[in-house]
């Protein structure tokens, strides 16, 4: 039943994502991002209450909530139209975010928990949390303004693109299509990479290879942010997939230890890679009338394909008998999506 209620969040964050882009070009991104924390606040105070099944699914379904008003497609649908010049590195600098809050307050919640018990310490963690963000995204993001100024006298209007119509474009698929494969094999990787290193590392060591992962994710975040900004993105990032091919080629290779460390920071550089660069190539390619309610679509088109990622890789893993198999089977997935970003590449941009 626990299973069953964590696939349904997933299923519903998915679903919510579709619809957070034209939510936040209606509402303004602070109204979505404050809704999003006060659900959050509520998920979070409520589980210290719950005594049912139906409570606890509740309390799910408001953390899906809060998690697709300020998912990457949110963050993507506020910024960008903000920092057109620098909007890679803006996206991916905020993006880092999440990365160095899990340094500080996933250990705060810990000791809160540790501390006070679940009883006290998650009300306590509920209000903590909406006292700091809640005024920091008030006052950050000012008042909802139109993206861009209404067309003057004479001037034809785009119509607003309905979720049916931009799905059936050529030029949605251009920019989902490439990153669908290899998320699959990012997120597949990700998920068993402790248990592929632990065999050959330690449980410790492994865990050190992972946190040079992460690391290494945030330093490339930031690094291909500022040169996509002054390079071709879709050139940048298919280079960066074939990186990260071949280093799970060379783990899949079962190298010295210090080949394996290096091998699982060079991936690291690619990491943010596949989540941030959709919502810039869609800001890029696709018509402005219709990317606010695109960029939700796009992000939620991949969350459901490479949810599949990690059940696959375990399949792989269990009919073979080893993870080097399924590491060539992502470096392929990997290598795949670097080729449709070239071939799916907008005619007009040459």
């Amino acid at each position: 039943d626990g299973s069953l209620c964590l696939l349904d969040e997933d299923v519903v964050g998915a679903g919510l994502l579709v619809f957070v882009g034209s939510v936040i070009a209606r509402f303004g991104g602070r109204i979505v991002m404050v809704g999003g924390l006060l659900a959050m606040g509520v998920a979070i105070a409520a589980m210290s209450l719950v005594g049912a099944f139906w409570q606890f699914g509740l309390c799910l379904f408001l953390l899906a909530l809060f998690w697709a008003c300020l998912s990457t497609a949110a963050i993507t649908a506020v910024l960008a139209p903000r920092f057109a010049r620098r909007r890679s590195l803006a996206v991916g600098l905020a993006l880092n975010g999440a990365s160095f809050a899990g340094l500080v307050v996933v250990p705060l919640m810990v000791w809160i928990l540790e501390r006070h018990g679940v009883e006290r310490g998650l009300p306590m963690l509920a209000a903590g949390l909406l006292v700091v963000l809640v005024p920091v995204v008030w006052i950050a993001l000012g008042p909802h303004r139109p993206v861009a100024p209404g067309p003057g006298p004479g001037a034809s209007v785009e119509p607003r693109a309905g979720l049916a119509s931009i799905i059936r474009t050529r030029r949605f698929w251009s920019v989902t299509l490439p990153f669908t494969l290899p998320l699959m094999g990012q997120v597949g990787f990700l998920t068993h990479q402790l248990a592929l290193l632990e065999p050959r590392l330690g449980v410790q060591a492994a865990a050190w290879a992972i946190g040079a992962t992460t690391g290494a994710g945030v330093i490339g975040r930031t690094l291909f942010g500022a040169l996509a900004d002054r390079a071709d993105v879709r050139r940048m990032t298919g280079a960066t997939f074939l990186m990260q091919a071949g280093c799970l080629l060379l783990i899949a290779s079962q190298p010295a230890p210090l080949w394996l460390y290096l091998a699982c920071a060079v991936y690291g550089l690619g990491l943010g890679n596949m989540i941030t660069m959709p919502g810039v190539i869609a800001y890029q390619e696709l018509p402005a009338h219709e990317v606010a309610r695109a960029i939700g679509l796009v992000y939620g088109t991949l969350q459901v394909c490479y949810s599949f990622g990690p059940a696959i890789l375990g399949l792989i893993r269990d009919a073979t008998g080893s993870y080097s198999p399924a590491l060539w089977f992502s470096a392929s997935l990997i290598t795949i999506g670097a080729v449709l970003l070239q071939l799916t590449r907008p005619r007009e941009a040459g």
